[in-house]
This record gives structure tokens, sequence and C-alpha cells, in this order.
């Protein structure tokens, strides 16, 4: 009996349009729910699911959010979406962590590691700890901060309204 298929197939993993990169980094690979909450659907391991858009566009902001090597094309629209897609990562754990209190760069990089039913790497997000997520986070939060949807209270403690972020990313 052959193995069922685990793997994402050539076709959805190489190759992204601009158009799918815009949808990517406007968080088009997870729902808002009624309430404004951004829900992530678990990673279902098989062939149905690791092809679907969906789940491409979670791949790409992934790309785009984690290190990778630009192999050509227009310089500009990349940086764009670069930018863009880390203001999306940091406004989704900003959407997970989901609270009123202040917090850190590094309870955002807890919430984009571990699902709040424990799932953790491929099974959720796919990001690992390691400093160039924390730069990206940063630089997402840089982003948002001149936007005003958080404060920075001292430097390295933020506050935002839950509220106003789900409204952002939506």
């Amino acid at each position: 009996m052959p193995e069922p298929c685990t793997e994402v197939a050539y076709e959805v993993k190489l190759h992204a349009t601009a158009t799918e990169v815009d949808i990517a980094v406007a968080l088009g690979g997870f729902i808002l729910d009624a309430a404004g909450r951004l829900n992530i659907a678990p990673v279902v391991v098989e062939p149905w699911f690791l092809n679907s858009q969906v789940f491409k566009l979670r791949l790409i902001l992934n790309a785009m959010t984690t290190q990778h090597i630009f192999l050509g094309g227009q310089i500009g629209p990349y940086q764009r979406h670069c930018a863009q897609a880390e203001r999306a990562i940091t406004l989704a754990a900003l959407c997970l962590l989901d609270s009123p209190a202040p917090f850190t760069i590094a309870n955002l990089i807890d919430a984009l590691l571990t699902s709040p039913c424990g799932i953790t790497g491929e099974d959720f997000l796919g990001y690992v700890d390691n400093p160039a997520l924390y730069s990206t986070v940063h630089r997402g939060l840089v982003r948002l901060t001149s936007a005003r949807v958080v404060t920075s209270l001292d430097g390295r403690r933020f506050s935002g309204r839950s509220a106003r972020f789900r409204r952002v990313s939506a």
C-alpha cells in the first residue's frame, strides 16, 4: 500500500504570484471569526489541506517573515511585501495574545510559537525561536507603533487594545 502524501506539492511551495503575496500579507491565510478573533486552523497533514490555497497563503507569509534569499525581480515590490509581512505577522501575534495587559516582544514571540492548545512548529505556524524572528517582530512592532496601533510604554513594554488589533488586521 502506498504511503499517504504528507508533503506540500512543489507547485504550491515554489511559486507565488504578486496577488497571492498581497493576500498573504493581508492575513488571507487565516480566518477572523464573528467576534473578530483570529483563528488559525490546525495543520492537517493531508494533501487536500497541504495543497490548499489557504495553506499556501500561510506558507507565503511564513516565507516572507523568515530568513530567505531574494533571487531576482523588482526589489521595490519585494521590500514592500516584506514590510507588510512583518507588520502582518506582528498583528497576528497581537491578535493571538488577545490581552489588554502590557506586552513585550517575547510575549508576541510566544504567541507565534505555540497555539493556545499547545501546538508548535510546523503543526502551528512553523516558526522557531531564533534571533531572526525577534528582529522580524521588532520591525513589525516599530511599524505598528509608528501607525499608532500600539504604544511604547518604555521601549521594552507596549500597550494596545486587542479589539483595535482585530480591526486593523481585518
